[in-house]
C-alpha cells in the first residue's frame, strides 16, 4: 500500500473516532440523567404511597373520632334526661318549705 492510502485510512478511522468520542461525550450524560429520573420517579410513586397510606388512617381515625362524639353525646343526653326526671321525683316527694 501507498503512504497515501494508509494515510487516508488512518485519517478515517480517526475522524470515525473523534465521532464516536463526541456521540459518547454527549450520550452518556442523558443515559446517567435517564437512570437518575427513573430512580425519581421510583422515589415519588413510593412516598405518594406511603403518603396516600398516612391519609387513610387520618380519615379512619378522624371518622371514629366523630363516631365517638356522637356516641358521647347520646350518653350525656341520656343523663341529662334521667337528671331531670331525677330532679323531677325529688320536688315531688319533698314538699317546699314556706
Amino acid at each position: 500500500m501507498e503512504r497515501e492510502t494508509i494515510q487516508f485510512v488512518i485519517e478515517v478511522f480517526t475522524l470515525l473516532a473523534i465521532i464516536f468520542a463526541i456521540y459518547k461525550y454527549f450520550r452518556n450524560p442523558d443515559e446517567r440523567a435517564e437512570k437518575a429520573i427513573c430512580l425519581l420517579k421510583e422515589q415519588i410513586l413510593y412516598e405518594r404511597k406511603i403518603t396516600d397510606k398516612a391519609l387513610e388512617t387520618q380519615q379512619n381515625c378522624l371518622h371514629s373520632l366523630e363516631k365517638e362524639i356522637i356516641n358521647q353525646k347520646n350518653e350525656i343526653l341520656k343523663l341529662n334526661n334521667t337528671v331531670i326526671k331525677l330532679s323531677t321525683i325529688i320536688e315531688e316527694r319533698i314538699p317546699k318549705k314556706q
